[in-house]
């Protein structure tokens, strides 16, 4: 009887993957959504977080100097925080405007202290927010002008990598965010559902930005926006066709500081607002919060999933007995199923599996990583933040 509860409980937590996967499925058949070509060119202005950037920053500003985009319809704002390098130099000599970001302690803070200042300035409809690493494709800002004059007041672009193929671990993240990309963004945008924020190359509107304001108090202000999106009733478009090129971490060393900050961020995330997006679940039937308060829970629902699988084999001796005698299979067949699986997204989106083999083939490792790393942030209180090196001074010429 025991063990009867058990897997009953357990197949019920397996539901939450499979709500995902059916999503997942929808997203390999449905073709890509292109917004069309907006004879409205919307003033909009880039901001740029930089804290000791000198290396990386002046590519940016020079890709978005050159955008197939009016030059009076946009200014590339650089926020300087704590530099003691040479990144405003490069930002005012590569073109841009620069907002120096004084008291100021976090990304959030940085982009609370621009929006404060930006938002006097009736002239500007929309804010982009873009990393300091990033480059941005020439038909960015004319894509996502696109989205935002058919009435989208947030706005995701697509995130992919400058420096895929560096080493396994930027692979993955390759890998990572073309899953992202596909199964959650793509798959809801083509459903008219909301899509969700990737951490850079995202749109807010003038007047979300003056009806709801911008205040954020987590590491990952950029999940903590989705949490108050869904909150709001707001949805987030999905433009594939806005390109961001990302540096990713080349080291296991870089990437574990960078996942530790991630998930620390989702874990204070998930103590602020899982609660009120399950209220709004069952009080309004709200759809985008039940898709943010399972992706804010998860962290939980895996390790509850772990504790009560394990807790079944101990009390199902038959169970046990079958799983360790075939575990090795069935491993075998999932990993098998992944990599085809993998394979089947990459060329969705037409990136190459053979360049990214070492991405589809390290996949699990990169995944283990994070159930590791949950547990580990899951009462943890607080993180020092530590900085991410940005060293590939790519040029956007180079991307194409």
């Amino acid at each position: 009887m025991k063990s009867t509860v058990l897997l009953i409980l357990l197949l019920l937590l397996l539901t939450v993957p499979v709500y995902f996967l059916v999503y997942c499925i929808i997203a390999l058949y449905r073709p890509f959504r292109h917004y069309p070509a907006s004879s409205a060119y919307h003033k909009i202005a880039v901001l740029i977080p930089a804290r000791n950037e000198e290396h990386v920053i002046g590519n940016l500003v020079q890709s978005l100097v050159q955008q197939n985009y009016p030059k009076d319809a946009y200014e590339i704002d650089v926020l300087i925080n704590h530099c003691t390098d040479g990144t405003e130099k490069a930002a005012a000599e590569a073109g841009a405007k620069i907002i120096a970001c004084g008291n100021t302690n976090s990304k959030g803070e940085v982009l609370q202290y621009a929006f404060s200042i930006l938002k006097e300035d009736p002239s500007i409809e929309a804010y982009i927010v873009m990393d300091s690493d990033n480059l941005a494709d020439p038909d960015f800002l004319r894509r996502m002008n696109d989205a935002y004059s058919e009435g989208h007041c947030l706005v995701q672009g697509r995130r992919t990598g400058k420096n895929c193929f560096a080493s396994w671990v930027s692979c993955c993240y390759e890998v990572f965010y073309i899953l992202q990309n596909i199964f959650f963004n793509h798959a809801r945008s083509s459903m008219g559902r909301s899509a969700s924020f990737n951490g850079t190359a995202w749109l807010m509107s003038r007047s979300y930005l003056m009806e709801h304001g911008y205040k954020t108090y987590t590491m990952t202000e950029d999940v903590e926006l989705m949490a108050l999106a869904a909150l709001q009733n707001e949805s987030i478009a999905y433009v594939h066709d806005a390109i961001v090129y990302d540096e990713y971490p080349v080291t296991l060393k870089v990437s574990l500081r960078q996942l530790d900050r991630w998930i620390f961020g989702q874990m204070q995330c998930m103590r602020r607002y899982a609660g009120r997006l399950f209220h709004a679940v069952i009080a309004q039937r709200s759809k985008s919060s039940l898709d943010m308060g399972m992706i804010l829970t998860m962290p939980v629902l895996a390790l509850l999933a772990a504790v009560l699988l394990i807790l079944w084999l101990i009390s199902d001796a038959g169970a046990a007995a079958f799983c360790g005698k075939y575990l090795w299979l069935i491993l075998l067949a999932l990993y098998i199923a992944m990599i085809w699986f993998l394979t089947a997204v990459l060329c969705k989106n037409q990136s190459s599996p053979k360049k990214l083999m070492r991405g589809i083939l390290c996949f699990p490792l990169f995944i283990l990583i994070w159930l590791v790393l949950m547990p580990v942030n899951l009462f943890r209180r607080k993180l020092a933040w530590k900085p991410i090196p940005h060293e590939y001074a790519s040029k956007i010429e180079e991307m194409h």
